[in-house]
């Protein structure tokens, strides 16, 4: 697994395998990251750091047909439960569900839900996400 922030976007349009066009950006803020296993493009994520809130937004996560069923998925989500640490965010992550996996989040990966079909990783659900899936320290 190699995280690498994807800065020109534009290359990623037409991008086989993916439902969402990830050449363009949800705003203007928001990094787009790709997961890379042996040069391929596992998956990608893209979020937004939001200071003034103190977490990460989530705008959009997917994971190329090949690996769904992988680790992919827990490692994007956990990459962006990291740079909330690094960004003195405690690890809060949120995201608005707009598919089926709303209650694969909370089963999966410990989400907690909020309002609608908004969801978040506190600081304890990011550190075991990143525990399992980074292979971090959980110091709890």
């Amino acid at each position: 697994m190699k995280f690498v922030e994807q800065k020109d976007v534009s290359i990623l349009h037409g991008i086989t395998g993916y439902e969402f066009d990830w050449s363009l950006r949800s705003s203007a803020a928001s990094v787009t990251v790709s997961n890379e296993i042996d040069g391929v493009i596992a998956g990608l994520v893209e979020f937004e750091r939001m200071p003034r809130e103190m977490f990460d937004f989530m705008h959009l996560i997917e994971v190329h047909p090949d690996y769904r069923g992988t680790d992919v998925a827990g490692q994007l989500l956990a990459f962006v439960g990291q740079d909330s640490l690094n960004n003195g965010f405690d690890g809060f992550v949120v995201w608005e569900s707009k598919t089926l996996l709303y209650e694969y989040y909370i089963v999966k990966y410990g989400a907690k839900p909020l309002v609608g079909r908004r969801l978040h990783f506190d600081t304890a659900a990011t550190k075991q996400l990143i525990k399992r899936y980074l292979g971090g320290e959980d110091d709890e």
